[in-house]
């Protein structure tokens, strides 16, 4: 057709000639037609087509559909000759050759036909530049590298020298051209390991980026710091690589790591940057890190404390000598307010995470928490406010707030608190013992003016209900508090805006209203609510609905949709692009057709693997790019992005597909689709919403079969005192099915006898005894003991046992 014909411009060898190309037509065609043009005909094989601009593209089947009238176009040498010059060139010893070089070599280095060849001759002395140059070429050179590390090939044989050099770069260089390609470089190999079984480079990971660190003590602390500079990409690339170690940490080292970032104080500089109104990329990595945050929250929350370990041990033993006091006949942690003499099996509930804060209330203020002990133990011990007890309930009211006890957060809004969760369990704390008093004190005037018709005996059951009251007093008056400083209002002073000022505020908010104001909102809120939806049992409907919406999210797009196409003069083609994801979730497959139509297949694709953000809004390459303007409406527009030395305006980020979508209901699903696919937090609210709107209608349908019963949901479920009789007895293990075994069948099968003892510590190793047949004792039990925590389930579970057969 006319309109498929184009006529360009071909230069080749300072000679230009007019042609027409036929846009549909194969570039392996046309490229042997402008041979024949030019009589070089013979040299097919060593040239190709590239377009005559700033970035000299390669001309492919895919762009040649949009060559326009009079488009200038160079006949070159191939990819695979050009990079063997390069090599060449760049092992030269003028340094002036070797700048120009490196300057277009990351412009190549995007084709995949040239890169291979390079990574193959010249990647070695790319390295080497890297390890020996300063200034500019050490800048180029890296940039060169970040570029080839976007293909799936080349460099999965770095030397662990050269890795300990890029981490070193990080730490002993200051300019930004040199800090962020390198920052991106450490990045990319960290993402590089067997965690994603489709990536074809996995040799790299944590561990290997982790030996690099270890020799450079200042590397944390360099990123740490480098969030509080002025130069916007910089401290985007420290905070993504910030993330991407704290995401990827092995257990073997995940500790450590937490530890580390913890000494650097990370929240209170990460809590600074949200006060600092910083840019919507930035954002997103702050979003990232209060997410991993609340993942390693409910990892320490669900971990439980092992009394077999030397520093939970240890931590128990400072909490217990802080108390000044000494042990009564066998009366020892029930001062403290635990229920038992068995601390570590009423933390179940709240893991390692609660230790830790019992620990940090502790040893904070030393002498605040020995003065309640002392007043505590003057006091009947059914009429105490049970400390340890109290502990446990705010522990539960902050994770279930900041959901912490499902490691699941879809929220798109910032958690000040959530980064001084130390300093918000203290108040808390503090006002859950402020309260215990106020209660004794309206019951008593309560008595006294016969507003109640009875008045309870003291007794542990009473005081046990009195902590649950108060508790629930305290989340609501802790919900409702934390719900002011996480959705600041505009009557709210400026001055909350810095972490002391934030937490001083807090302080105020929770421990300065009277109870009887708490009270009255609190009788407000059951009123209008129901606090059903904070119980544990139907928090985990939360975590379906949002499973059953990711889905959903990703059906949209398998399901494809069409995009119309804008071009740089704001004004739209009579073409529309088609896009859809490959069933397998690796391609996002399209093509740009004339019309809409529904038997319409793509042809192109891009792979997932290479899209590392979802740019939506102002921040969209529509409106970044220098070399694109457009007058969309941001509300609906978004960009796949990759991150890539040859950046067009927008910092380390290029554009692999563009967005301009026909309403704000495609928006959000393609938006979030891909966020989910990519497993980042998603930015729209009408997503967040439908999660709460699915969480809300599977509660009615699962209450319509409990209500009717009168069954109430509980909190928690609390394991009993006593656990010896349900373990001790006789077991046996299932062994495999074998035709070729005994008479019946089966082989393995070894009978056991089980039973729990107690060490000096009271921790509880799980013993297991085999009946072996001994022809003295006749088969008599062989004990040995597992050493096993019987709360530790994990450990536990790993035994398969039966009832024993008799």
């Amino acid at each position: 057709m006319a309109h498929n014909i184009k006529s360009v411009l071909i230069e080749y060898e300072e000679k230009v000639k007019e042609t027409a190309v036929h846009t549909g037509q194969p570039v392996s065609s046309f490229t042997r037609q402008v041979c024949v043009l030019f009589k070089v005909e013979h040299l097919t094989h060593q040239l190709c087509l590239r377009i005559s601009s700033e970035y000299e593209e390669i001309l492919t089947d895919e762009n040649i559909r949009h060559l326009n009238e009079g488009d200038k176009l160079k006949l070159t040498s191939s990819p695979k000759l050009l990079a063997l010059e390069y090599t060449r060139e760049l092992k030269s010893e003028d340094q002036i050759t070797i700048r120009k070089t490196l300057f277009n070599l990351k412009k190549y280095l995007i084709e995949e036909e040239f890169a291979k060849e390079f990574s193959k001759k010249g990647l070695e002395r790319l390295q080497e530049l890297i390890v020996t140059s300063q200034g500019n070429i050490l800048a180029q050179a890296l940039l060169s590298l970040q570029t080839l590390t976007e293909h799936e090939f080349g460099w999965e044989n770095f030397s662990k020298n050269f890795i300990s050099a890029l981490v070193a770069i990080i730490v002993k260089q200051n300019l930004v051209n040199i800090c962020r390609p390198a920052t991106e470089i450490i990045i990319k190999l960290v993402l590089a390991d067997k965690s994603d079984p489709n990536a074809a480079i996995q040799c790299y990971g944590f561990n290997v980026i982790n030996n690099a660190i270890s020799s450079q003590q200042s590397f944390l602390p360099t990123l740490v710091g480098r969030l509080l500079q002025t130069d916007d990409l910089l401290r985007l690339g420290s905070m993504n690589l910030i993330n991407v170690l704290f995401r990827h940490a092995t257990d073997q080292h995940r500790d450590e790591f937490v530890h580390t970032l913890d000494m650097l104080h990370i929240r209170n500089v990460v809590l600074e940057i949200i006060y600092q109104n910083p840019a919507e990329e930035l954002m997103k990595q702050v979003y990232e890190f209060q997410r991993l945050l609340i993942l390693e929250g409910n990892r320490r929350k669900t971990s439980p404390v092992n009394m077999h370990n030397k520093d939970h041990v240890g931590m128990l033993d400072e909490i217990w000598g802080a108390t000044g006091i000494e042990p009564f006949n066998d009366y020892k942690w029930r001062l403290l307010g635990f229920e038992s003499e068995r601390p570590h099996r009423e933390l179940s509930r709240v893991g390692v995470l609660g230790l830790e804060l019992l620990y940090d209330f502790v040893t904070s203020d030393t002498a605040y928490f020995s003065r309640i002990i002392g007043k505590q133990t003057t006091i009947a011990e059914e009429l105490r406010c049970p400390l340890a007890q109290a502990h446990i309930e705010v522990v539960e009211i902050l994770a279930d707030h900041w959901e912490l006890s499902t490691g699941y957060s879809t929220s798109t809004t910032c958690h000040p608190l959530l980064f001084s969760l130390e300093v918000a369990l203290r108040i808390t704390l503090r006002l859950f013992l402020k309260l215990w008093d106020e209660v004794d004190k309206v019951e008593s005037q309560e008595a006294t003016t016969g507003s109640v018709e009875e008045i309870k005996q003291p007794s542990l059951a009473v005081r046990n209900e009195k902590v649950i009251r108060v508790a629930a007093t305290v989340r609501s008056h802790f919900r409702r508090v934390a719900h002011m400083f996480e959705n600041p209002q505009p009557e709210l002073p400026l001055v909350f805006k810095a972490q002391n000022h934030l937490l001083n505020a807090f302080e105020s908010q929770m421990l300065n209203i009277p109870y009887s104001t708490i009270r009255q909102k609190q009788l407000a809120e059951l009123e209008a609510e129901d606090d059903l939806l904070f119980k544990m049992p139907v928090r985990w409907l939360y975590k379906e609905s949002f499973e059953f919406i990711k889905n959903q999210r990703i059906g949209c797009l398998m399901a494809g949709a069409w995009f119309p196409i804008t071009n740089n003069r704001n004004k739209t083609k009579l073409q529309f692009r088609f896009c859809q994801l490959s069933p397998n979730g690796k391609f996002l497959h399209y093509d740009d057709f004339m019309d809409v139509s529904p038997d319409r297949i793509p042809s192109f694709n891009i792979e997932i693997s290479l899209i590392n953000g979802v740019h939506t809004g102002k921040n969209s390459t529509l409106f970044t790019s220098r070399r694109v303007t457009t007058q969309e409406d941001p509300r609906l527009c978004f960009s796949l992005t990759t991150t890539s030395a040859s950046s067009e305006g927008n910092g380390n980020f290029t554009s692999l597909m563009d967005f301009v979508c026909t309403s704000p209901t495609q928006y959000s699903e393609w938006t979030d689709g891909f966020n989910m696919l990519l497993d980042q937090n998603i930015t729209s609210d009408e997503t967040a919403a439908y999660i709460q709107e699915l969480t809300d209608m599977r509660l009615k349908v699962a209450l319509l079969d409990i209500t009717a019963y009168g069954i109430e949901i509980p909190s928690m479920i609390k394991l009993p005192e006593d656990v010896s009789g349900l373990v001790d007895g006789q077991f046996w293990y299932d062994g495999e099915y074998n035709a070729n075994g005994d008479e019946d069948g089966w082989t393995g099968k070894e009978e056991y006898k089980l039973s729990v003892v107690s060490d000096d510590n009271g921790a509880d190793d799980l013993n297991v005894e085999s009946a072996e047949e001994d022809a003295d004792d006749d088969g008599g039990f062989k004990g040995r003991s597992l050493g096993v925590d019987f709360l530790d389930t994990e450990a536990f579970n790993t035994l398969s046992l039966g009832s024993a057969p008799r």
